[in-house]
C-alpha cells in the first residue's frame, strides 16, 4: 500500500499537470476533511488552494460522493457569534493564494450518504471553478488536519441545519 505522504506528493505532482501537458495554473495542497462523529450528517473540507498563473482565478463549486451537498462557506463572526454564511466562489488572485481552514473559508460537505468517513480515509472531491475547469482532489480524513490543529468548527449554522436556500 501507498503512504499518505507518497499519495499526497504523487497527487500535488500529478495536479501540476494538465490534460495538455501544460502547467496547471492552481495547485492544491494540504487537502483535509475533519472527522466528525458517526451520527453528524455534515463535515468540512479544508485546503490550501495556489494560483500560479497571471489571471484571478475563481473557485465556484465542489462535488464529492459521499456527501449530497458541498457549498462554499466563510466563518465569521458578527455581534459576538461565530457563524458560517454561504459564499458564491472564493477568489484565488493571480501568483496568490486561498487558504481553507477551520475558522475561515471551508467547503461544507453537507447530508452524508453513506457511512462517516474515518480518519485515515480519503475523500474523492471535484473543484469547479468559474472557467469550467474541474479539479479532482484527493483529501484524508482528519481529526486535527495536516499541521495537528484541531482549529474551530463550532458555529451557528443559520439554526436551521445549513438552509441557506442555494
Amino acid at each position: 500500500m501507498m503512504s499518505a505522504v507518497l499519495r499526497r506528493m504523487l497527487l500535488i505532482g500529478l495536479l501540476g499537470l494538465s490534460v495538455a501537458g501544460v502547467q496547471a495554473e492552481v495547485l492544491v495542497e494540504s487537502a483535509w476533511v475533519r472527522e466528525v462523529p458517526p451520527v453528524s450528517e455534515h463535515s468540512a473540507a479544508y485546503m490550501r488552494l495556489v494560483n500560479t498563473g497571471e489571471q484571478e482565478r475563481r473557485l465556484v463549486a465542489a462535488e464529492t460522493s459521499g456527501f449530497s451537498r458541498v457549498e462554499i462557506h466563510e466563518s465569521i463572526e458578527r455581534d459576538g457569534v461565530a457563524r458560517m454564511e454561504h459564499r458564491d466562489a472564493i477568489v484565488i488572485p493571480p501568483g496568490g493564494e486561498a487558504i481553507l481552514q477551520p475558522g475561515g473559508y471551508h467547503l461544507m460537505l453537507m447530508r452524508r450518504t453513506g457511512e462517516a468517513p474515518r480518519a485515515g480515509d480519503d475523500i474523492q472531491l471535484e473543484l469547479v471553478f468559474a472557467d469550467g475547469e474541474r479539479m479532482t482532489v484527493m483529501a484524508e480524513v482528519s481529526r486535527h488536519g495536516p499541521d495537528g490543529e484541531a482549529g474551530e468548527h463550532h458555529h451557528d449554522h443559520d439554526r436551521d441545519g445549513h438552509g441557506h436556500g442555494h
